[in-house]
This record gives C-alpha cells, structure tokens and sequence, in this order.
C-alpha cells in the first residue's frame, strides 16, 4: 500500500486518552501529596486525623488545581509519545519539575509541609517525589506508544469517569472533609485527663527489688539528643536491672488505663569502663501476677541506631481500682566486664489516666469563648498603645480601644518557664515549682487553667511556637490539642494550622492558647515590617553573636570595678543600633500576626461572642541596664508586660492604671467559664476594673544576675509607687561575701520609670519594710507548694544552652548521669 493510499491516523482516541491519562495522572498526584501530608502531621507532627483532614479540605481546589496543571503535563506525553526526540525532551524537561512542585505543593503549601533538602528526611522525601514524577512520565510515555484505538483508556466512557470524578472532588471534596471533621455543638468530645504521675509520686509505689545502688527513683533522663528522633527529656521511674516496684491502682472513681514508655539514657561511653560492648534489658508489666506486656531494649556503646535509642510505648493497659500492677526490668543479656554499668533507664512519663466525654456547646455573648495570645520576649514600652513615638502595634492598639488597658501590669517571671506557668494556673512560681533548669516540669496535681474550662464543655487548644512550652514539660495538662516543636517556630509556619482551628471548632464554645515567638531573638520579621522599622543593616549582622555578647556580660566584662556599665566595649555601636530597629521590626511582625488571628475570629463571626486577652510572658533587655536578652533581673524591661482584654460586655476604651500581675489572667479567664480554682476563692478579675485594687506584686527570677554574680536568686515586689528588687544571697561590688541578709535595692517607679536611680540607702526604712513583707510572702508561697517538679534533662540543657539562658560552660551535669556508677564486683 502507497502512503498517498494509508489511512489517516485518527487523533480522537489520542486525545481521549491523553486526556484520561492527564485526569488519572492529577488524581494520583493530590492522592499521593494528601497521603504524603498525612503521614507527615500525624505520625511526625503528632496532628489528629480529623484536624490534618480539615487542613487538607481548604487546601483540595488548590492541590487539585496544581495536580491537574501536572496531569495535563503527563497527558502531553503521553500525545507526543514517538514525536521528535527533541520535541520530546524538552516536552519532559518542562513537565518534571511540574510534576514535582505539585507532590511537593512548592510554593503555595505550608513552610513545614514542602520537603526541604536541608535535612536527611526531607532529601529522601524529596528524592522520593522525583522518582515518583519520573515514573508518572514514564508510564505515560509507554502508553502513549500503543495504538490509540486498541487502548481502553481511549475509551469515551473511561475519560468521562476520570473527568467527572476530578470534577466531583473539586467541586465537593472540600465541603465533605468540613461537614465531616467540624465540630458541632452537642457532639461528646472523648478526652482525658491525668489522675497519678507514678514516679513523682513515691508514697503510691513500693520497691520489692533493686540492685546494690540502685535503689527506684523519679529522675528525668534523656535516651537520645537528635530532635529527629522521639528520645527525649522524659520524668523517669529510673529501675536499674533487676528491680521490681508495686503499686495498688487507686479508686478514682472507676476504670483507668495505665500509659507510659520505656527508654535507657543516653550513653557516656567514657564513664561506663572499658570492657563493656552490649546489653539486652527486658522490661514488663504484671496485672494482678499476670504479665500484660513487655519489651527489649539493645543497649550498646557505639552504632546503636534511632529505634533502639527512641522510647518504646507501652500499648494502654486498662486497670481498675485494688489490682496490684508490678514494675520490672531485667538484665537478659551481658556482654563485656564482670558487671553491668548502673544505667538510668526504667519506665518514662507513666501515668494513670482517665478517660470520659464531654458534650461541646456553643458559645454566646453571655457564654463567650476566650482566646489568650501571649506573645514571647515581649516588652511593654514598645507598644504604640503603650506609648512608643513610633507605630508597632495598630492591631493591638484597635484592640486597646475596644477593651481594657492595664498600663502597670508586671510579669511573674523574667523568663518563659516560670512566667508562663503562673499565666496557666495564677500561681506565684515559688507555689507552682517551675522556677529554673533544676525544676521544670508542671505537676499535673496542680490545676491550669485548660483543665478547668475544660471541665466546663469548653473544648480547649494550644500553639506553642516556644520550645520550651512543651508536652514533656506537662504544659499540654488540659488541652484536648496542643502543637509544639522542639525548636523555635515563626509564626508563619503555625499561623494557618491556627486558623484552620478557628474554622474547625468556631460552632463550638472554645478556649484558645498562642504562644507566639515573633519578638524573641534571632528575629524574622516580614519585610513590610524590616522596611517600616527602618536602620541600616550593618555588614556583619550580629544574631549569632548576641548569646556570646550576653555570656560576656554575664561574666562582668560589661561593668567597671564600681558597677557602672562598659557594654560598648562589648558589643560595637553598631550592632546595638541594629537590634533596636530590628526589635522594633519583631514587634511590628508580631502584631501583624496577633491581626491574623483576630481577622479569623471576625471571619467567623465569633468577635461578638469571644474574650480576647493579651499579654506577654516577660520583656526584653536591649542594653537598658547595660545587658542584654532576659531572665537575668527584675528591671522594668524585662517585668513590665502588656495587658488588654476585649471581647462583649467589657468596658470599650478603658485605660486601667492599677498595677496588676499577669498571673491574674488565669482567674480572670476562668471566671468566664464559671470555674474558680480551688486556690483563689476570691480572685481578682480583670475583667471588672472597678473591682481591681491595688495590691503587692510579686516577681522573682533564680536566673539572674547581680552585681557580677551569676545563677542568683532574685525577688522583686512592687508595693504602690515604690519597687524593691532583693538578691538573697547577692553582695555589692567588689564584695567578697554577701552579707547576712543579702543585697536589695530600691526605685520610686513614679518618678524613675526606667529604675535607673537606687534609692535603698536614702530610705533605708521603707527598705527593710518592704523586704519583711517580700520575706513574708516567699515563705507564705513556699510553704503553699504542694507538687514536686523534676530537673531539665540533657535535650532540654541544651536548648537552655541555644537561647541564651545558661552558658554552655555552666551546664549542669543531667542528674541522671549520677547513676553511671560503676557497680563493684
């Protein structure tokens, strides 16, 4: 047959099947992304199914919009299958990094949901992405070479399903996900709630065995330093092998289940000995002298892998009150010495937990959701609301004027883990326990401020952009949701799963926590903020830098013999310039992002039926005193915070001028719900500025530093127009030895703001009266305490190191490390 006498090749059923390819090819794309997500926020990001589900809902058009761009890509391909080669080649080179920017959704999704290549995971997901675009092209291209007409994807039936089906998703799919993973008032929200932390709660347990030396005990220990690995700070029944421990379940009033893991700390192979290489250790569980479960740990000195370095959980052992659970750990297998080293391992984070549901209800303007924001690192007086000649803070200042204003309002703390655990339960932090790196962790005996709206039928929530407001450190007690990292967040990386929590839970009466981090140091702001602040960017920006300008200061090397500050010779001119603008920057950032949250609430409708409060945990010091970052004393940069409050039937406008403790949000917030807790019977509520009376405030800090001594206690009390800062054990300069009752010093606030004048031997009486009172209270707080707390460990040490609030030279060795002893023969 001639070619004049061929006949022609239909390009219908080319295009049929190009175009079910191209749909098929977009439905592979979005099913592979949303299963790439939600293995990544569930299994890494610790996110609940139904909460990763409604973040997917209002991103489906745009991943599908972005996959079907993609899967036309592949149908191309597939058309062009057998073309020119360089026609082909260029065809592919343009549709592979398609193929790739859609599985990864670069660059519309979330900072946290694209692959990033600076890390191992992220390359073997993004080199996985890849593999998968090159075999989308190449299965196309391979297709696309078979006769059209013999191929049932050119089937008219076969195209039209595809399509229909893409088309179904895109206009429904997302509405679906919503209705299905809303919550809805009247719907029974299962949740939990912490009744027994075993290991901090000695009299519940008795030992029956252990080891010479290495008798159970609460410590906290640290299986592995990587973040990337789920090895870290855990309070620890320690049951060096063989130990056995028994307790009797408590009647709390019905079934409880038994949670918790088991993990062996880090190794220091240089305080084991020599001869050791490996061991085996089998942990169990006995109900009532019936084994429930068990499991083995590897320990070896070297090449020990992520698995066996991470916890292990224990699966949820029901319990009910007079069963009799027995603890064990044994030593199955040895290798290397006549003994084995004592090692701190033994059963982390165990709890007894109870299990109920509580009906959701939906909030009104007399029942309203509250929504608190506290924003890090904070300082009062660079607030446009609070008086700064320069404009940060529209957002806040609109918030200012619909409510409540308190200018005097001082922080419990000067640093993060004290000052927000009293923002959480209106504990002074000598009564709740969570003062330093040697006491970190909230007792779930103490009540918070989520566990009692919770009890309410208030579903509650929280965002922690801070790593050091963290499940591990028991700051989750009470949310039915908390998301953190081990490591700083901006606040563009959380502020869409934010957002999306609004959404999801804006039928509902809810309690929202932000801890955002925007003014905290290294600083991102967003370049409208970087361009309004103004300041030239000096040619070698000092970020990495100020922790080594700080640690210098705190070794004295900003002050002369007499006190009298030297900083810069420490840090030039021209870096303390830059980081007054670029705080400036932080705080503009800051309030742009506090817009976004209150932008969603009115969105929803839920302004008129929501109580907004904002604050901050502490300040900053920007070289006011000669110093720099925070932690480190009581002067009003770092303790002075803000403080408003708006929402329905609060005053609109008010400026409130009484000083107040930020601690008091946790009443004042709770009060709303129509919850008290059990400590403040007759709280003062902020929310009723009338009523608020001027009363001492009281800060304290075990961080700081006086007069060139470091790690020093610190108490400050603000009694009417005068201040009084007290270092127990603090001494002059170029004193020798503190004297007997330590060194203090006095302001007049009202008339010294800024404290920059002592006045404590010009008024020598007022002094001393208001260090009895300052004395009387700490012991009245101490002696309120009831919980214990428990040491940072090892990962905890180091982050403490990374920000900026211990010296790497000065951290103290983990407790667990204690336990490394070798046991004689």
């Amino acid at each position: 047959m001639t070619a004049e006498n061929k006949p022609a090749r239909s390009t219908a059923p080319q295009l049929r099947r190009a175009l079910t390819i191209a749909a098929l090819a977009a439905l592979a794309i979005a099913i592979t992304r949303s299963g790439m997500v939600a293995v990544a926020e569930i299994s890494m990001h610790g996110k609940k199914a139904d909460v990763m589900l409604f973040g997917l809902a209002g991103e489906l058009r745009m991943l599908l919009a972005h996959s079907t761009l993609a899967g036309l890509g592949v149908g191309l391909i597939s058309l062009a299958a057998g073309k020119r080669r360089v026609f082909t080649a260029l065809l592919w080179l343009a549709v592979l990094p398609l193929l790739y920017s859609a599985l990864a959704a670069w660059p519309w999704s979330q900072d946290g949901q694209i692959p990033s290549w600076n890390s191992n995971t992220g390359r073997v997901a993004s080199g996985g992405l890849a593999f998968i675009a090159l075999v989308l092209v190449c299965l196309a291209a391979w297709r696309g070479r078979r006769p059209a007409g013999e191929d049932w994807l050119a089937r008219w039936s076969v195209a039209a399903t595809a399509l229909s089906t893409l088309l179904i998703i895109w206009l429904a799919g997302g509405e679906v996900l919503r209705a299905a993973t809303r919550q809805k008032p009247g719907k029974v929200l299962h949740t939990t709630r912490v009744v027994h932390e075993i290991a901090l709660e000695p009299d519940l347990w008795d030992v029956l065995e252990h080891p010479p030396g290495g008798q159970p005990r609460a410590l906290v220990i640290t299986p592995s330093l990587d973040y990337r690995i789920d090895g870290g700070d855990r309070p620890t029944l320690v049951m060096p092998p063989p130990s056995r421990v028994r307790f009797t379940v408590p009647d709390d009033g019905g079934q409880v289940w038994l949670k918790g893991s088991t993990g062996v700390d880090a190794i220091d192979p240089t305080r084991i000995g020599r001869r050791f290489r490996s061991a085996v250790v089998r942990f169990a569980v006995e109900v009532d002298g019936r084994e429930v479960w068990h499991s083995n740990h590897v320990i070896k000195v070297r090449d020990q892998d992520g698995e066996e370095l991470a916890w292990q959980d224990l699966r949820d052992i029901p319990l009910y009150p007079g069963q009799e659970v027995q603890l064990k750990s044994d030593l199955i297998e040895f290798e290397g010495g006549q003994a084995m080293p004592m090692l701190a391992m033994g059963f982390g984070s165990l709890i007894l937990e109870q299990r109920y549901g509580k009906q959701l209800t939906s909030a009104t303007p007399e029942a309203p959701n509250v929504v608190l924001i506290v924003m890090d690192t904070l300082r009062q007086d660079r607030l446009s609301c609070y008086g700064y000649d320069f404009e940060t803070t529209p957002t806040l200042d609109s918030l200012a004027q619909r409510g409540i204003l308190y200018e005097n309002a001082y922080s419990s703390a000067p640093w993060t883990w004290p000052a927000t655990a009293s923002i959480l339960t209106g504990l002074h932090p000598e009564t709740h326990g969570v003062l330093a790196d040697g006491e970190c962790y909230l007792n779930s005996e103490i009540e918070t401020l989520p566990e009692l709206l919770g009890k309410r039928g208030f579903l509650t929530g929280a965002f922690s952009c801070n790593p050091l407001i963290v499940p591990n450190k028991n700051f989750d007690q009470g949310f039915d949701s908390f998301q953190s990292k081990p490591a700083f967040q901006q606040s563009s990386r959380v502020i869409g799963d934010i957002r999306n929590w609004v959404r999801m839970n804006s039928r509902t009466r809810f309690f929202l926590y932000v801890q955002l981090t925007d003014t905290h140091e290294a600083y991102h702001p967003i370049p409208e903020a970087r361009a309004r602040a103004g300041g030239k960017f000096p040619s070698d920006p000092p970020l990495e830098r100020l922790h080594k300008y700080q640690a210098r200061l705190l070794r004295g090397e900003g002050h002369d013999a007499q006190g009298n500050s030297r900083l810069d010779e420490v840090m030039p001119p021209a870096h303390r310039d830059w980081i007054q603008h670029a705080y400036d920057a932080a705080v503009i950032s800051a309030d742009y992002y506090v817009g976004e949250i209150l932008d969603e609430l009115a969105g929803q409708g839920l302004m008129d039926r929501t109580i907004v409060a904002f604050t901050s945990d502490h300040g900053e010091e920007l070289g006011d005193h000669g110093m720099l970052t925070h932690g480190h004393s009581l002067f009003p940069e770092l303790s002075r915070v803000p403080l408003i409050l708006a929402g329905p039937g609060l005053p609109r406008g008010l400026r409130n001028s009484t000083p107040v403790s930020n601690r008091h949000l946790a009443p004042t917030l709770a009060a709303i719900g129509n919850a008290v807790f059990e400590h403040e019977q007759e709280p003062l509520l902020l929310t009723l500025p009338d009523t608020v009376r001027a009363q001492p405030i009281y800060m304290s800090t075990q961080q700081g530093w006086w007069n060139g001594s470091s790690r020093v206690d610190i108490h400050g009390l603000r009694e009417g127009d005068w201040e009084f800062h007290w270092a127990p054990e603090g001494a002059a300069w170029g004193a020798e030895e503190p004297p007997k009752d330590g060194d203090w010093r006095l302001y007049h606030i009202a008339r010294d703001p800024r404290a920059r004048r002592d006045l404590a031997s010009e008024y020598p009486e007022r002094a001393r009266t208001m260090l009895a009172t300052l004395r009387q209270h700490i012991e009245r707080a101490r002696g309120s305490r009831t919980a214990a707390s428990l040491a940072a460990g090892r990962r905890t040490l180091n982050a403490l190191g990374n920000i900026g609030y211990i010296e790497t030279e000065e951290l103290p060795k983990a407790e667990a490390e204690d336990s490394l002893k070798q046991r004689e023969d």
